[in-house]
């Protein structure tokens, strides 16, 4: 193969992705990029990073059911505040959501639980930030 032809298969290969399966809006604060934020679904697990560009995804989700899913703001091991619970899955794949402040309990969403079995059909989260 000469170098065109290789220049076009490498050149038309395009990074694995897919759409998301879910999704929610949380709005009601400015996040900067380096604001820590916890999904937290039920059953399934959760998901802790920096939000980056505004988005944030957790992957690996149980292809069937509805799934609970809140999202925490965090402030080192603190809740600073709090978006969810809301219900997605069966009935909506869409939710938007408000921050609600930090009340008398700040402890974190916690969920050890295993996600979709390796290799089984699962679904893709994927939470926007706004302002």
């Amino acid at each position: 193969m000469g170098r065109l032809g290789l220049f076009l298969v490498l050149g038309c290969a395009s990074p694995d992705w897919r759409n998301a399966d879910l999704q929610i809006d949380v709005t009601g604060r400015t996040l900067s990029d380096e604001a820590q934020v916890r999904i937290c679904v039920e059953g399934a697990g959760e998901r802790e990073q920096a939000i980056g560009a505004g988005t944030m995804t957790f992957p690996g989700l149980p292809a069937q059911g509805t799934l609970r899913v809140q999202v925490d703001l965090l402030d080192e091991e603190m809740r600073l505040a709090r978006a969810g619970p809301t219900l997605l899955g069966e009935d909506a794949d869409y939710a938007r959501l408000s921050w609600r402040d930090c009340g008398s309990d700040c402890s974190l969403c916690e969920d050890d639980g295993p996600g979709a079995a390796e290799g089984a059909d699962n679904r893709l989260l994927a939470v926007r930030f706004r302002d």
